[in-house]
């Protein structure tokens, strides 16, 4: 019932099944491709976590490190917060802290920082499971400061070329190669939505990339040749 879908079906190293079906946009009748990449959604949190842990395995970063270290003016609560807990979703802040009705406009990662240092903890740190794109957004702040570029940068640098992985990139507002995104109920018919401004998903989302390359990404993940067995 969705306008495309793109399949990649691997046994080991060996690429069984690489095909995609149906229209990659609707309105302008293009068709799916093998090589058209998707938004990933929070499917972009591993890249980020990868890319943190990269700077553990490296000595430059330890998870009990908190926002307190990295951030000034947050609140008491927000500066005991650590990447540990971040990255598994313990934090204790919101799911989200972004405004809908702005969710189109270019924001910077201060301006990102200011929003969601307004908000109120939705539990103490450590003590519950809430999964939140806050947290991971502050992990993407995180990123830009210790690497030192912009986390697209990071992202090509540290993880696609690397591992070859040729389509992996920031989403940007040109889908001319990759898929629109829709959205359907049961019964209706499929209808385009519009997501967050690249720049709003810093770190919890917005990564664009194709079937065939998140098949080679889990198998070199877990292959064990991007981060080390510890991390």
């Amino acid at each position: 019932g969705m306008p495309s879908v793109s399949v990649v079906v691997t046994r080991g190293n060996e690429t069984l099944v690489e095909r995609a079906w149906g229209l990659a946009d609707v309105a302008n009748g293009r068709k799916a491709e093998p090589s058209t990449f998707y938004q990933v959604g929070s499917l972009s949190k591993q890249f980020t976590a990868t890319l943190l842990l990269k700077l553990v395995d490296r000595g430059k970063l330890s998870l009990s490190d908190t926002l307190g270290r990295f951030f000034k003016g947050l609140e008491p609560e927000f500066n005991a917060i650590t990447v540990e807990q971040i990255l598994n979703h313990t934090s204790g802040l919101k799911g989200d802290f972004r405004l809908p009705d702005r969710a189109t406009t270019p924001i910077t990662r201060d301006s990102l920082l200011a929003l969601a240092a307004r908000d109120t903890l939705a539990a103490m740190p450590g003590t519950k499971f809430t999964y939140s794109n806050t947290g991971y957004m502050f992990a993407g702040a995180i990123i830009e400061k210790l690497y030192r570029k912009s986390y697209a940068e990071a992202l090509r640098d540290e993880i696609a070329r690397p591992l070859g992985l040729k389509s992996l990139a920031l989403c940007t507002t040109d889908k001319s190669g990759g898929a629109e995104s829709y959205v359907r109920s049961e019964g209706a018919k499929p209808r385009l939505v519009e997501s967050f401004h690249p720049t709003q998903m810093l770190g919890n989302g917005g990564v664009c990339v194709t079937a065939s390359d998140l098949a080679k990404w889990n198998r070199v993940l877990h292959g064990g040749r991007v981060l080390s067995e510890a991390s």
